[in-house]
């Protein structure tokens, strides 16, 4: 964390002394993302303080070029699944329960009226007039929004895919809201969570599953870009598998948010050796832009410093971020995340995270 806002660390960061094998690394001379050579060490010391599975030290450089961040050396893809031995996908889908009470009804009623009018879904029960009621609740609005990914269904029965999809809870949102959904992920362990459900989840990569061309209306990637070895052939890839006016979402942590601007290297966007790479909204709509998507959008992004505030709060203390009994973000912190939100919401580029939009061309 900066220096002003510094906590008193009650347990040491560093749970893992051990090396990651020196024979399961690879390094990065370059970018990822722009191909550039030249940059500045931006961390040279950052243990795996989020989930505890990682052992080794990790070094991140800023790119000079497109000022994104990139790990190095960093895992092989052969080896990188054991830093997710205890990630946060591992974990059952929750049951669908109906609304019991008033209250929850009315909720869900209003939430329905939204996005069936702004998304043509077809929800029930639902109020025609949730649409305009939203117009005066910004943050309950944004977090709808994010909830249906800004995709509206033209038609329906159109095909989407979730690229990294974890236990699969989105594909079974979407699938009852009219998409063909299906889901990719890498980890069996999580794909299986979802299968329980009747989830649709294929196990393995982007590239190796080899789908047809022009096969899906969506693809979204919600905190998984910055898993990858290669975000530029992924993002190729995905322009390959879009029809024609088909729609990208990609939700991503954003390495020039208030957040991390505070915490430093204890902010729990960073979150090695996992991340392989961290984006700032320009570098993100380059890349997207030299893989030929065109009507990018930026979206304004629920109100999520609280959140991000306090999982980093609880890596400076070098508590489990996810643990229910772990400490509480202090009263001048809430403030500031109060404060952060609304930041953010003037200015996008300053949020805890990034959600762009683009599409493939027609003519592409």
């Amino acid at each position: 964390m900066s220096q002003s806002a510094s906590v008193d660390r009650t347990h040491p960061a560093t749970t893992l002394p051990q090396r990651w094998p020196v024979e399961d690394l690879e390094a990065v001379e370059r970018c990822p993302l722009c191909g550039g050579a030249a940059r500045t060490l931006l961390y040279g010391d950052l243990t795996d303080g989020v989930f505890f599975t990682a052992p080794g030290r990790w070094v991140l450089h800023r790119c000079l070029g497109c000022e994104s961040a990139y790990l190095d050396p960093r895992p092989t893809a052969e080896a990188i699944g054991r830093a997710y031995r205890s990630y946060y996908t591992h974990e059952p889908l929750r049951e669908l329960v109906p609304a019991r009470s008033v209250v929850k009804h009315l909720k869900r009623a209003l939430r329905n009226g939204y996005l069936n009018a702004r998304y043509n879904f077809d929800l029930h029960p639902a109020l025609s007039w949730a649409r305009y009621a939203m117009t005066f609740l910004p943050s309950i609005r944004l977090r709808f929004d994010r909830m249906a990914r800004h995709l509206p269904i033209e038609r329906r029965g159109a095909r989407i895919l979730d690229v990294g999809c974890g236990n699969g809870a989105f594909v079974r949102d979407a699938t009852s809201w009219g998409w063909n959904a299906e889901g990719l992920d890498p980890d069996p362990n999580a794909a299986a969570f979802g299968r329980q459900f009747g989830v649709r989840i294929v196990t393995g990569g982007l590239q190796q599953n080899k789908y047809p061309d022009q096969f899906f209306a969506g693809v979204t990637l919600d905190h998984s870009i910055e898993h990858l070895h290669s975000p530029i052939a992924a993002l190729r890839e995905v322009y390959r598998i879009l029809e024609p006016g088909g729609a990208i979402w990609i939700a991503t942590p954003n390495l020039n948010s208030i957040g991390h601007g505070w915490f430093d290297a204890d902010w729990i966007g960073l979150d090695p050796p996992r991340h392989l790479i961290l984006f700032t909204q320009d570098a993100l709509i380059s890349a997207l832009r030299l893989t030929g998507f065109e009507e990018i959008e930026r979206k304004r992004v629920p109100f999520a410093a609280r959140f991000y505030f306090t999982s980093s709060y609880r890596v400076a203390l070098g508590e489990d971020q996810l643990a229910v009994d772990g400490s509480r973000l202090p009263l001048a912190w809430r403030w500031r995340a109060t404060i952060a939100d609304w930041q953010a919401f003037l200015r996008p580029r300053l949020s805890e995270e990034l959600i762009v939009v683009a599409r493939r061309p027609l003519a592409g």
